[in-house]
């Protein structure tokens, strides 16, 4: 019961944030960053701490919160729930190294870790662990972080060995950061360059990337977040904004849309039949992306409460797949009734007996007394009918 408590309030907390969000968003295009206000809203909500584990001041929560919290911000500033995204399943990867190093990071309760997984470094064996330099990209927030993981190849052994991917733990004092992120798309998000001119790295702070793929951790975590593959977890937590983005510029079409007076005719663009059939096409496919984001984390193998995922590939890859897939529905070119399911929608009121209201878009449309078309409402998933000249209330 208090896990769904706390999901509800952190999901809460993130729909409260999209004004200031909306409201930050010119500062943050202008920064080429989150700006330090919006890194301090994450903090005081939570955020960073989601994924971190119990016993380390974290609230462990189902990665379902998690993702629902990011696309709830990414609605509101893509750049934002990216890079809080980013940041916060960092905490549930260092949760996988040695307990020593999580002691080292957590020592300080706000601690966050930006990262560059790409093995563009140079690796050495020395005694005791490892000595690292070159040049890493694309390291999304490091403006706001103490620590970092870097990617990296260490070399075999012995000769005719296989090198080994591992994830290396590097403090602020070992790296500098190059202000190189001058992009187009998702510019919030200071995705720099990171340089490393020589630094010690113990073999506790290292992570064999292998390892989070077969569940062979040393982190001394026994709850069931941190046995769950890296790929069901860290993957979807770099694409599940995309889920958000979608959402928010669909929002905020329709809500020009609503205002927008067409230049041929004068009227709205919102009562225009052709964007009112093609604007909802989006939301099934959202829907099933997001169903193919969270679906994972509850059906590898077991169920979440029981406590024992399957690390399974197969298994994960089977979670993934809906039901039955999705395709546009076409255009209706005779009249049908429209299907009883879809009709019962919450997202289209019965406002009279002749017509119909929907709720995203506000628009009513008569019906016909002949009978009606069937057609994909303005902006919502359920049928709804309409007269060839369909009418604004």
């Amino acid at each position: 019961m208090a896990e769904h408590h706390r999901a509800h309030d952190l999901v809460a907390w993130a729909e409260a944030l999209g004004p200031a969000l909306r409201e930050r968003v010119p500062l943050t295009r202008e920064l080429r960053q989150v700006p330090p206000a919006t890194i301090e809203d994450l903090h005081q909500a939570g955020f960073f701490r989601m994924l971190q584990p119990q016993s380390r001041g974290g609230f462990e929560v189902h990665p379902n919160t998690f993702f629902e919290v990011q696309i709830a911000l990414a609605a509101a500033c893509p750049s934002t729930a990216w890079v809080m995204s980013v940041l916060a399943v960092h905490a549930w990867q260092l949760a996988l190294f040695d307990p020593k190093a999580q002691e080292e990071v957590w020592a300080d309760e706000r601690a966050l870790i930006s990262s560059s997984y790409a093995p563009t470094g140079k690796v050495k064996r020395v005694e005791g662990g490892f000595h690292l330099s070159g040049r890493w990209s694309f390291s999304s927030g490091c403006d706001h972080c103490g620590w970092i993981f870097l990617g990296g190849m260490v070399p075999p052994r012995e000769e005719g060995g296989q090198p080994q991917m591992r994830t290396f733990l590097v403090p602020r004092s070992d790296w500098s950061i190059e202000d190189n992120w001058h992009v187009a798309g998702l510019v919030g998000t200071g995705s720099k360059d990171i340089v490393v001119e020589g630094c010690f790295v113990p073999e506790h702070r290292t992570h064999r990337f292998i390892d989070g793929f077969t569940g062979k951790n040393h982190g001394g975590h026994e709850a069931t977040l941190y046995r769950l593959p890296f790929g069901q977890i860290f993957v979807r937590s770099v694409s599940t904004s995309s889920v958000g983005c979608l959402q928010g510029a669909l929002a905020a079409y329709l809500d020009v849309g609503r205002k927008k007076l067409a230049a041929s005719t004068g009227e709205r663009v919102a009562v225009d039949p052709s964007p009112r059939w093609s604007a909802p096409r989006p939301r099934p496919r959202w829907t099933r992306c997001a169903w193919c984001c969270t679906a994972p984390s509850t059906r590898c193998g077991a169920s979440w409460s029981e406590g024992r995922p399957s690390l399974s590939s197969a298994a994960c890859s089977s979670a993934t797949r809906a039901p039955a897939p999705y395709s546009a529905a076409p255009r209706p070119s005779t009249p049908s009734s429209p299907p009883a399911e879809a009709a019962a929608s919450s997202s289209v009121r019965t406002s009279s007996a002749s017509s119909r209201t929907c709720t995203g878009c506000g628009l009513t449309s008569p019906t016909s007394p002949s009978g009606p078309v069937a057609t994909w409402a303005g902006c919502c998933l359920a049928w709804r009918t309409r007269t060839s000249s369909c009418e604004s209330p």
